[in-house]
């Protein structure tokens, strides 16, 4: 359980920051532009620029390196809970 909500914890602040760091006039800008040209229409951009993407992202890996160390399965049920975290830190703060 404390893994769970580690997971969840680290990868909504990770996601978080990132979305702050890719917006106008903040410090990834060049990097979302060059992603918003030269990706145009695919998953790909959808997932280096969509934070809730990035924080599943980030919590599935970190699950399954918990998985690997011996952890339950349980672990994996932080990616949707990552999902939703940072879904309402970004609608109620950033639109």
């Amino acid at each position: 359980m404390i893994e769970f909500i580690q997971i969840v914890f680290i990868a909504s602040i990770l996601s978080v920051a990132y979305q702050i760091l890719i917006m106008p006039g903040e410090l990834l800008q060049k990097w979302a532009r060059f992603v918003n040209l030269n990706m145009q229409g695919s998953i790909l951009q959808k997932l280096l620029l969509c934070p809730y993407c990035v924080g599943g992202q980030i919590a599935l890996w970190c699950s399954v390196a918990c998985i690997v160390k011996g952890y339950g399965v349980e672990c994996l049920a932080s990616v949707p809970a990552t999902i939703v975290v940072v879904y309402f830190v970004v609608k109620n703060n950033f639109k």
